[in-house]
Parts: C-alpha cells; structure tokens; sequence
C-alpha cells in the first residue's frame, strides 16, 4: 500500500478532520496508527499520558526526527494540532508530544521503544481513552515546519484493517506508512563563461539545507571521492579506518534525514576524468520520475558498505545490502569548458544529467568605478563597461568563443575593494593574465589588438600598468574606454 491510498483511507473517514486540521495529502509524510489499551492510559491522575511504543522495526524512530542526543536517551518536543472526537463531536486544543527514545535491557536482549507523552494541551485525551480506541498521528510537512497532528478515533479502529503489520490482523507493533524521501532529486551541471556566478547560484540553492562540497582537480581519484581505507596511528602501531568520502557521507546524511534535502556539490566537474572517479556509482545516477535511482547496485569496496551499514546501526536505521541514490540527494555540479586543464565529459555520462547554462548578464554585477589611463589621459568607466562593452567587445571581434569571455562576476566586490588601488592590483593580477596566458597564449596577432604592441612580455603589461605611465592598450581599446567613460578632470 503506497502511503497515498493509506492516507486516503485515513481521509475517508475522518474527511471532516483532515480538512479542519488543513492537512493536505501532498504534504502528508507519514501517517501512525496504534489501539489503546491500559498501558498506554498510565495513571488516571498524572499531568500527561504517556505512551510506550515497540520501536523495534525501526519505523516509528524514523516518524520524529532526533533533535538531541545525549548519552542514555534522546528527547524531542514536537508541537500539535490536537484534534479528538467525544461523541461525535470535534474537540480541538493545542498540545505537544515529547518523544524519548532509549534502548531497555530486559532478559530477551535490548530493544528499542518510544515513550509519547502528550502534555496538558491536549489533557483531555487521557480521561477519554478507553482499551479498543485508537491513536492516530498524522506527520505533514510545510516548507520547512514539521507538524504533527493527532487523532483519537472512538470509533471503528483503521489500526489492524489499514495498517497490520505482516497482514496480521493480532499486529502488536503499531502501524505506520512513511513517505521515505523528498520527491525530484536531480543531477544538475551549471556551465557557462568564468564569473557569470555558477557558484553563487548554487549556493542561493542550497542555502539552508545539508550540503557537502568537493572540488575536482586532475589527481581526484575514485577513493578520493567516495572513501578507502586509510592508515592511522594508535600510538606505536598502524591501524586502518574508513575515511569516507564526499559521495558517502552524502548518501549517509540522505538515508538518516529522509524528510530533508542534501546536496553533495561538486565544483570544477570536468577537471577530474568524472567518468572514472564515479566508477561504479556512475550507473546510480540514472533516476525514476520520483528522483530515486532507478537501479541499485552492489558496492565494489565492501569497507564502504559496511562503513555505511555501521553509521546506519548508530541512527538505529535499517542497514542496507546494496547502493542507490535516494531521492531528496540531488547532485549539483559546476564545470568551465574554457579552462586549459578540463577534460572532457564521455556522452554516457553527459546524458545522465541536466544542463544548465548561465549567460553574460551584467545587470546585477558590481558597480566599481575604475581609473583606466588611455592615450587621453585618465578614464573613469564602471566595471561592467569596462569588461563587457570594451574587453567582451574586443574579444567578440576576434571570435573568441563565448564560454571564454568575461562573466560579470570575473572580479567580485571583494577584488575591486574599495579603492583604485585595489582595483588596479585586481585587474592586473586576475583579468590580465586570464586574457594573456589563457585566452590570447597563442593568437599574437589579437593580443596586439588588444593590449598596446609596443608591449611584449606580460612582465612589461604589469609593470606599466601598475605605474600607470603609459597606456597598456591598443588605439582599439583605447577608443572603447574612451567612447564608453568620461574624462577625469586633473
């Protein structure tokens, strides 16, 4: 039963309910049932009712997230919407649940419950219950808030016909259907011209949820990325532990925070053979509709399974036997076509991402006034002149392809500081050699047009310009500054 059609019997008896509660189906995380006997009433006289749920199958631990560990128990407060039914009438109040969870020793072994408490909010309950009612909690989640909204249903008990354990109808364990994952994991490339701010935007989407980064480089290896056995000294002797990579401790946080979105960030993709340094994780990156991966495979570096399973059994989470992707860890990537160093993306692997291309867009790039010497004397031009109608400009006329233009975000605010001087060092020291040593390195005749001829080693442009004695440019540019700044006065 998919936790739609679960939900959806919940609804079509307590529709009235659902609808007060403004609970809405596509919002629905979970749902738990379990009857009412005597030991969950407790004392008649207490200030709360506690609850004592088997949480040996794992199920229930998942339903409320731990906010705190300590070493004996962990403690959650979750606020709710409380809701009962007395007589057929709806009786509404405002509760919390505090949620513990502690592992009990007994002579069959040690195994985990769940005690619920309901505080005064929602008091009323506890001189309600009677053995053969049923408590229903109903997890939603909006945006961010969890909430939790509860249920006592007097009537005909949903617990042993909608959500028996095993189809038993005598289930003891309390019955819950759990929606695992956040729906439309992605696997997204951001590519485009240095500085059009790849990975600002991934950061704008990230922003506030887990996220782990790496960065590619040409030395980044399979164990570099997803984990390998290293040596670690234990005084005089050498032992070895699994020291887990970006992709595992992705996946890890992915499986104990089900209800919230990871992202494993990768910057400069293609300056790794991508393709090798995923290895056998590369079939995972197919996903379904949903974002889950649409196959699961086995790992071939059984140190990280069990590694996994190990921090599994530590969140009291189900180990797993083989890998996949979930579907709230989604996979974000930046890569630069025009860098010297990158290596290219084979088609199957290109094909099991998304694209997506940032343009030149100097509507929102910084504002910086800069102080540009021509053979005019001294220019005042703003930054976003200055690099896109003067320098993309000139490198347009030399058909230079577009992903090695100058995005608006090549220098930042905090390159262009804020003074000239800082600017100055900026320009010479990242704008400069970018278009000296990388984009112009073998087109002599267009770095003429660009920078003054009478200039031959990139020493002398740094030198020059920074003394400002005599201009660095060509008569091209020259007229370019000059049409799009003004004079400065003397």
């Amino acid at each position: 039963m998919t936790l739609s059609q679960a939900f959806t019997r919940v609804k079509s008896s307590f529709s009235n309910e659902c609808e007060a509660l403004g609970i809405d189906e596509n919002e629905v995380y979970g749902v738990l049932a379990f009857p009412v006997n005597r030991g969950y009433t407790g004392d008649s006289s207490s200030s709360n009712v506690q609850l004592n749920l088997d949480n040996s199958n794992g199920e229930i631990r998942k339903f409320f997230p731990i906010l705190e560990n300590s070493e004996n128990f962990t403690h959650t407060r979750a606020f709710v919407d409380a809701l009962y039914i007395k007589k057929g009438e709806l009786v509404f109040g405002e509760g919390d649940i505090n949620y513990r969870r502690k592992i009990v020793t007994n002579q069959q072994g040690e195994y985990p419950y769940i005690q619920l408490s309901f505080g005064n909010g929602v008091a009323q309950v506890r001189q309600d219950w009677e053995t053969g009612h049923e408590v229903i909690i109903i997890r939603h989640q909006r945006e961010r808030d969890i909430i939790y909204s509860l249920v006592l249903n007097t009537s005909t008990p949903l617990y042993q016909g909608v959500f028996c354990v095993n189809g038993s109808s005598n289930a003891k364990k309390p019955g819950v259907y759990l929606r695992t994952t956040l729906d439309k994991g992605i696997n997204k490339i951001y590519y485009g011209a240095p500085g059009t701010g790849k990975s600002y935007k991934i950061g704008a989407e990230t922003a506030g949820a887990h996220c782990i980064k790496t960065v590619f480089h040409p030395d980044t290896q399979y164990s570099d990325f997803v984990g390998a056995l290293k040596p670690k000294m234990e005084g005089r002797d050498i032992t070895y532990q699994y020291r887990a990579g970006p992709f595992t401790k992705s996946l890890i946080k992915a499986i104990i925070k089900p209800t919230e979105k990871v992202y494993l960030v990768i910057e400069e993709i293609n300056r790794a053979p991508a393709a090798a340094v995923f290895g056998e994780l590369f079939q995972l990156l197919d996903r379904d509709d949903a974002g889950n991966s649409c196959y699961q495979i086995d790992a071939a570096d059984p140190d990280m399974l069990s590694y996994i399973n190990q921090q599994l059994r530590d969140y009291e989470f189900d180990e797993i036997n083989q890998l996949s992707i979930p579907s709230n860890l989604s996979i974000l990537a930046t890569m630069n076509s025009s860098d010297q160093a990158v290596m290219p993306l084979d088609t199957a692997f290109k094909r099991r991402w998304s694209f997506e291309y940032l343009p030149i867009d100097f509507i929102n790039s910084p504002d910086k006034q800069l102080e540009i010497l021509t053979n005019d004397g001294v220019y005042n031009i703003s930054w976003r002149k200055f690099a896109d109608d003067v320098i993309n400009f000139q490198l347009k006329s030399f058909n230079v392809a577009e992903d090695r233009l100058i995005g608006p975000f090549f220098l930042n605010k905090v390159d262009l500081g804020e003074d000239w001087s800082s600017a100055r060092s900026a320009l010479c020291g990242k704008l400069f050699v970018y278009l000296w040593d990388d984009v112009l390195r073998h087109k002599k005749q267009d770095r003429n047009r660009l920078f003054s001829p009478k200039v031959k080693t990139f020493g002398e442009l740094h030198s020059l310009f920074m003394e400002e004695s005599i201009s660095i440019f060509s008569d091209e540019v020259d007229k370019l500054i000059i049409g799009n700044g003004t004079r400065k006065e003397d």
